[in-house]
């Protein structure tokens, strides 16, 4: 946890049922308040110590596991909606050094990873951009076990979020 913000895998609510319900917690969601009825979570976050999925550092549920595994170790991001580019996870070096992000590589576009990182990021986009007028972004803080208010889509640079 850093900033008193969730770290962990992001879960999307129909995969939360991968994870016990006590190591699962929300994480991004849009209305006018936590308690009007349009309130909506989009994502969760699995806070469990490690992946209870893992045997000896192999996935047991490899065909099912979530979509932030699926995409691993590539990150979308987005400076606007027209502006989308890609990140590797710091720890991974071999993809860095592989050239796989370098612009016009045919392969990008035939990366398992990256077209999973792209499908997560444009349906991150699309709930950004989903408030209307008086809905808010929230996002979960773990540490004061509560929602706090990211202000509206309009007022967010959401580079760095996806």
């Amino acid at each position: 946890m850093t900033n008193g913000h969730n770290t962990g895998l992001t879960l999307f609510e129909e995969e939360t049922y991968l994870f016990p319900d006590n190591c699962v917690i929300p994480g991004l969601a849009v209305g006018e308040s936590t308690t009007s009825p349009d309130f909506t979570v989009l994502t969760y976050q699995y806070i469990g110590d490690s992946c209870i999925h893992l045997d000896n550092n192999r996935c047991m549920i490899h065909e099912s596991r979530p979509q932030v595994c699926r995409s691993y170790p590539f990150r979308f991001s987005v400076k606007g909606r027209e502006n989308p580019y890609y990140s590797v996870a710091p720890e991974c070096t071999v993809i860095e050094e592989s050239g796989i992000l370098e612009s016009g590589s045919a392969s990008i576009s035939e990366n398992t990873e990256i077209i999973t990182s792209r499908t997560i990021g444009y349906r991150l986009i699309s709930f950004y951009e989903t408030p209307q007028k008086g809905e808010k972004i929230w996002r979960y803080n773990q540490m004061k076990n509560a929602w706090e208010s990211k202000g509206h889509y309009l007022n967010m640079d959401l580079e760095g979020i996806l």
